[in-house]
């Protein structure tokens, strides 16, 4: 009887359901923690190096050698820093990620190197393939919860999936300034508090008295235009200002003669030009 082959683990691993983006990332540490060693026929290489890079932080932080790490390894070195970093670093290329942008455009938005960018993916945000799953993206790569409020991060997150990155830089300056008021005398103030605002509706509660209260308040959505700004024609004001123009104005006295040119009229600040006076028949 032939032998089963062994299953590989990333042809389903990112399929579980508890498996979340760093299901690579994830399924190194479980390896690592149960004292098993991990082979490319049955793991593939993305989990092998994820392996030998977290036994080998391990031996490099007791020795304390850990810029061995950066020469055997500089993109995995530097992508689990990022992870860890306590910065906005990580949530911008995420959204960047969401917002469906390459691998080469995000490293040259950031400042980084491409192999960066791709080895972070792959370990801790592996979602490109799977950008057409909106339940998926929504409420188990970013965390939405229907009935639970949600961060500005969150918010972030899925703005980006949803309109794309273009309003990245000024969601990551309100998350920076979320704190301070807001100048609303300048366009970056006005931004921030739009982006606030958003935030706070969206952490409203989902009830029924939630509900009529925003129903009531929402006439500027629900009311039709003209109920709300009603026409109001310009024909009176502009019939009189016509009338009035035409009484000020001098007239020539029209000649009895057809071919001849009426007299110019003499009028305080007007230049006269005989050339140009006409006569209509």
């Amino acid at each position: 009887m032939p032998r089963r082959p062994t299953r590989y683990y990333p042809d389903f691993g990112p399929l579980l359901p508890t498996s979340g983006p760093d299901w690579c990332w994830s399924r190194a540490v479980e390896l690592v923690t149960a004292g098993q060693h991990t082979s490319l026929s049955r793991d593939g290489p993305d989990i092998a190096r994820a392996v030998t890079f977290i036994r080998n932080l391990a031996s490099y932080r007791a020795k304390n050698s850990m810029n061995q790490l950066l020469r055997e390894d500089a993109s995995l070195t530097l992508a689990v820093k990022l992870h860890h970093e306590d910065s906005r670093r990580a949530l911008e290329l995420q959204c960047r990620v969401l917002g469906r942008q390459s691998t080469a455009v995000i490293a040259i938005e950031m400042g980084l190197t491409t192999s960066l960018v791709e080895t972070y993916c792959r370990m801790f945000f592996d979602v490109m393939t799977r950008l057409g799953a909106t339940s998926y993206i929504l409420y188990q790569v970013i965390g939405l919860h229907p009935n639970q409020p949600s961060t500005a991060e969150k918010l972030m997150m899925a703005f980006a999936y949803h309109r794309g990155p273009l309003l990245i830089e000024s969601w990551l300056d309100f998350l920076d300034h979320q704190e301070e008021p807001h100048d609303l005398a300048t366009e970056v103030g006005r931004m921030r508090e739009s982006i606030e605002l958003l935030v706070a509706a969206q952490c409203l509660p989902a009830d029924a008295q939630t509900s009529a209260s925003l129903l009531k308040r929402s006439r500027f959505i629900l009311e039709p235009r003209e109920n709300l700004f009603p026409k109001r024609s310009f024909e009176p004001g502009f019939s009189r200002t016509v009338a009035e123009l035409l009484q000020e104005t001098p007239w020539a006295p029209r000649s009895d003669r057809g071919d001849s040119q009426p007299e110019p009229v003499d009028c305080p600040g007007a230049v006269h030009d005989s050339s140009s006076i006409r006569q209509t028949a």
